[in-house]
């Protein structure tokens, strides 16, 4: 019989959050911020910042988005962030920002997510100021069948925070929605 190897942990002080799938189902070592060069930075948030990011050994461009593991432990945030990374594992829609992975360190917990280099609806409407009526057509087709997608899954998926930041677009011009921080699966008790 073969012995399996343990998977390779990053050494952490106190864990906050379930480790990935692929590092419970021991098919890599826990992925840690020296597998990632950082190309440019994508923004600021509420708990962290987001980043451009290369894949050191692949050269795959990622955005890694980065939370403070003391601000959300000060807000009572540890449950929001782990329903928000099992939401995001669970969806796997054209339309929604894919999580491909997460890892955890001593001060931040990241997620390594799909890179949209169009990057968020709010930059580009600032931008033009206001778009024509067949770009409207197009985003609001992409908006409806991701919230569409999340309704009809069982439970249903509530996001909750829709808006322009949250709206992000790829590299051909489609609108992904992306954090999931607010969002929830629905579950209905029928008598």
């Amino acid at each position: 019989m073969k012995k399996s190897t343990p998977v390779q942990l990053n050494p952490v002080k106190e864990r906050l959050i379930f480790l990935s799938p692929t590092v419970q189902g021991g098919l890599e070592r826990e992925a840690n911020t020296n597998d990632f060069e950082i190309k440019a930075s994508l923004g600021t948030g509420a708990f962290g910042k987001v980043f451009k990011v290369a894949h050191k050994k692949t050269k795959l461009i990622y955005a890694i988005k980065q939370i403070s593991k003391k601000q959300i432990k000060a807000q009572k945030m540890v449950p929001q962030i782990k329903n928000e990374i099992k939401i995001m594992y669970s969806v796997h829609h054209e339309n929604i920002i894919k999580l491909y992975n997460h890892f955890e360190e001593d001060d931040y917990i990241y997620l390594i997510i799909e890179y949209a280099p169009g990057g968020q609806l709010w930059y580009k409407l600032n931008q033009v100021g206001r778009f024509d009526e067949e770009t409207v057509k197009t985003y609001m087709r992409d908006i409806i069948a991701a919230v569409e997608y999340l309704h009809n899954r069982e439970p249903a998926i509530i996001h909750r925070d829709i808006k322009p930041e949250n709206l992000l677009i790829d590299a051909n011009g489609r609108i992904k929605l992306a954090d999931f921080g607010w969002s929830f699966f629905l579950k209905i008790n029928i008598l």
